[in-house]
C-alpha cells in the first residue's frame, strides 16, 4: 500500500504508529509577521510543528506565543532560493509545556512588503526531543524535492514542504496546506506518519514537480 497524497512518496505496510495529526491552521499576510491561530486546546506534551513560507530574504528570528500557550521553538530546518522571485521555507517546532485553551503564534522578521503563508500543526504521540533528520534541498528546477531522508525506525512523523515558482504534478503526502502565497512562490505543506511493524525502511522525498526554481525542507520525528 502507497501513500499517495500532495507531496512524498512512502511504502506503507501493516501497523500503525502511536504518532497522530490533532489539528492545523493558517495564516497569510502581504506584509509584516504572520499570527496563526489553533481553534482546540492544545494537549501538555504534543508537537506543534510551524511550516513557513515566504518571497523574502529574511530569515525567522523567532515564533511568539499568544494565548495561555507555553512553547519554546526551534528551527529545524530552512532552505532558500535568492533570484529575481524569492522563495524561501522553513520548519520550526516545539512541545507545548502545558495544556492550553487559546494559542495563537507569530512568526517575527518577515520582510516589510513580503508575501508569507505560515501553517501550525499539531501532533501527538511524538518523543520528547524526538527530532531526528533533517534535509533540504534547493534549485533552479526542472525537478522539485526536498532532498530524501532514510527513517531510522517505523512509526516516525514526516514534515515535508516546498516552495516554487513553476507547476506541480500529483504526489503522496496527507496535504496540510497548498496554493499560493498571495503572490509567488506557490508552496506545498504535508506531512506522513511511516506506520509501526515496517521491516523496510523506505527514503522518503518528494517527486513529480517542476518549476523555474524551488525552496524545499524536510523534518523527522521519532515516536514516543
Amino acid at each position: 500500500m502507497t501513500l499517495r497524497r500532495n507531496g512524498i512518496l512512502a511504502k506503507e505496510t501493516t501497523g500503525a504508529s502511536t504518532i497522530a495529526y490533532v489539528q492545523d491552521s493558517d495564516a497569510v499576510v502581504t506584509s509584516g509577521n504572520p499570527t496563526v491561530s489553533l481553534l482546540h486546546e492544545i494537549t501538555a506534551g504534543d508537537l506543534l510543528v510551524a511550516q513557513i513560507v515566504s518571497n523574502s530574504d529574511t530569515n525567522i528570528t523567532s515564533i511568539t506565543n499568544g494565548g495561555t500557550v507555553a512553547v519554546i521553538w526551534t528551527k529545524s530546518a530552512a532552505s532558500y532560493y535568492y533570484t529575481a522571485e524569492d522563495v524561501g521555507i522553513e520548519v520550526w517546532y516545539g512541545y507545548a509545556t502545558a495544556s492550553a485553551s487559546s494559542a495563537s503564534f507569530t512568526a517575527v522578521n518577515i520582510g516589510s512588503g513580503s508575501d508569507c503563508r505560515m501553517d501550525v500543526a499539531e501532533f501527538s504521540g511524538v518523543k520528547p526531543s524526538g527530532l531526528d533528520q533533517t534535509v533540504t534541498q534547493f534549485g533552479g528546477g526542472p525537478d522539485i524535492s526536498t532532498g530524501r531522508i532514510t527513517p531510522a525506525q517505523a512509526g516516525e512523523l514526516f514534515i515535508g514542504c516546498v516552495a516554487y515558482t513553476g507547476e506541480w504534478e500529483s504526489g503522496q503526502f496527507d496535504l496540510l496546506d497548498v496554493g499560493e502565497s498571495l503572490g509567488a512562490p506557490s508552496f506545498t505543506f504535508g506531512y506522513a506518519i511511516a506506520p509501526s511493524g515496517n521491516a523496510e525502511q523506505e527514503e522518503i522525498y518528494w517527486t513529480q514537480g517542476y518549476g523555474s526554481f524551488f525552496a524545499g525542507a524536510m523534518a523527522s520525528f521519532l515516536p514516543a
